[in-house]
């Protein structure tokens, strides 16, 4: 998505409130897929009310005394700063799909460690987090409380290790990857998370793949997570299938199949820019479920490993 189109972004009572107050990011929810394990405190009755497409009722998983995740649930969410919606509905989100690890883009730090703060007290999950800073900006997080815009991985789990680089060129605007070692489904994992330049821009995001890929190096399992602003089958992104990443959605590769799902609103049609890229691990397939508080949609799946 382009600096011009978020900056004509009208910055509501809700953004004022939720990233100039906080000026940040925060993320971390699940929902059961249909083959996904249920975790052992998970809400089981369908009479609660508020049940979300794809999630169990939130009103049920807050009124847990505790909650968990699905241990091997892995998702992305760009998360569309400086847009309308808060850490609550950041939360809430979080909340229905609760995730293992997450990783979210076009975050703000101050509004990532308040979501993570409405994990806890209101639902009941806690997350460790680790932030990519990207750059400081006062245009996107706000005039207070916090101006570190990038990215951030959050996980059930503690995080043993974790790095945040800078791309050499940024195209229009800064961009970075991070990467945290962390476990998944109970197993150690090195997970990337990383938001490549903006629409118009190829070019630079061939040079950042190959900066990613260098990062990646001999990792022998390893999962990336992001907003690519790129269609599987565009050149930018021949490196990384030739390097043997696949997307979880065995859909979508080199040469996506016609049921490669769209995951966001780009102009002039919704299109393939969110990916949960798989090295060393079979692909399982994806859930994608479309987010009132994003442009973006809701990415996750379920891993093997």
């Amino acid at each position: 998505m382009t600096l011009r189109a978020r900056l004509a972004r009208p910055l509501l009572a809700g953004a004022l409130a939720a990233g100039l107050l906080a000026g940040g990011l925060a993320l971390a929810g699940a929902a059961p897929d249909s083959d996904a394990a249920t975790p052992t405190t998970a809400a089981t009755s369908a009479a609660a009310s508020g049940t979300a497409d794809g999630g169990e009722p939130v009103a049920a998983a807050a009124a847990q005394s505790r909650a968990s995740v699905y241990p091997s649930r892995i998702m992305t969410w760009n998360l569309y700063a400086p847009g309308s919606a808060g850490p609550e509905d950041y939360a809430k989100e979080i909340a229905t799909y609760r995730p293992q690890v997450l990783g979210v883009q076009e975050g703000c730090r101050g509004a990532v460690q308040k979501t993570v703060e409405i994990l806890k007290t209101t639902y009941h999950l806690t997350y460790n987090v680790a932030y990519g800073t990207a750059l400081n900006d006062r245009i996107n997080c706000g005039l207070w409380g916090g101006n570190a815009y990038g990215q951030a991985i959050l996980s059930a789990a503690p995080i043993t290790d974790k790095g945040n680089q800078l791309y050499p060129d940024g195209g229009t605007e800064e961009r970075a990857y991070m990467w945290v070692t962390t476990l998944l489904d109970g197993k150690p994992v090195r997970v990337y998370n990383t938001h490549l330049a903006q629409a118009g821009q190829s070019d630079v995001r061939a040079k950042q793949v190959e900066h990613l890929l260098k990062a990646i190096g001999t990792q022998k399992r390893a999962v990336v997570l992001g907003d690519f602003n790129s269609r599987p089958q565009a050149p930018e992104l021949a490196a990384l299938w030739n390097a043997g990443l696949r997307d979880a959605d065995p859909a979508c590769g080199k040469t996506p199949r016609a049921d490669c799902r769209p995951t966001a609103d780009a102009s002039p049609v919704r299109k393939k820019f969110d990916y949960i890229l798989l090295l060393g691990i079979n692909p399982p397939g994806v859930t994608v479920r479309d987010s009132v508080h994003s442009d973006h949609d809701i990415v996750h799946s379920t891993l093997d490993l």
